[in-house]
């Protein structure tokens, strides 16, 4: 039988520790996410500051485009994984989209996050869309659409073309 050298044995037991306290850091992260303080919601557009230019609480698949926009404060610095999903009213899951970012804020600062959907009226549903807003695969917030069909206006102009 091969003996272990003491160096290897302390070297494991370092690794072991380090291994662990990444870990523990990792679960805190997870707490303290689970806690932070977010304002988000839908918005038709964001302005050269990505600032809101509106606040919506319905839709309709004929506009341009929606954001879901979520801004958080107090957060630590570090790196995040971020992502969000996007359902249909069938809960089919129609966008998911993730990005790697660093933060690094000041007190009072804010850090915001988007993403845009453009309804197409063509193949997408009316109904109740789901938007999910995950960091570091803790989510954060959930927030639900209501979104109309287009319109059809055609039975507003009543055109007799028969002579």
């Amino acid at each position: 039988m091969k003996k272990i050298k003491p160096i290897t044995v302390i070297l494991l037991v370092f690794i072991s520790l380090n291994l662990s306290s990444c870990l523990a850091l990792k679960n805190l992260n997870v707490n303290r996410l689970a806690e932070l303080k977010i304002d988000s919601g839908f918005t038709s557009g964001l302005d050269y500051h990505y600032e809101p230019l509106d606040w919506i609480t319905e839709a309709d698949l004929s506009m341009t485009g929606i954001i879901f926009l979520a801004s958080i404060v107090d957060v630590p610095t570090g790196i995040y994984e971020y992502r969000f999903n996007i359902y249909d009213p069938d809960n089919e899951l129609v966008s998911s989209i993730h990005e790697s970012v660093y933060i690094d804020l000041g007190p009072d600062d804010y850090w915001s996050f988007w993403t845009k959907y453009k309804f197409d009226p063509q193949e997408d549903l009316p109904g109740d869309w789901t938007f999910e807003f995950y960091i570091d695969n803790v989510l954060i917030d959930v927030k639900i659409l209501p979104v109309d069909s287009v319109e059809d206006e055609s039975h507003k102009y009543n055109i007799n073309l028969s002579l």
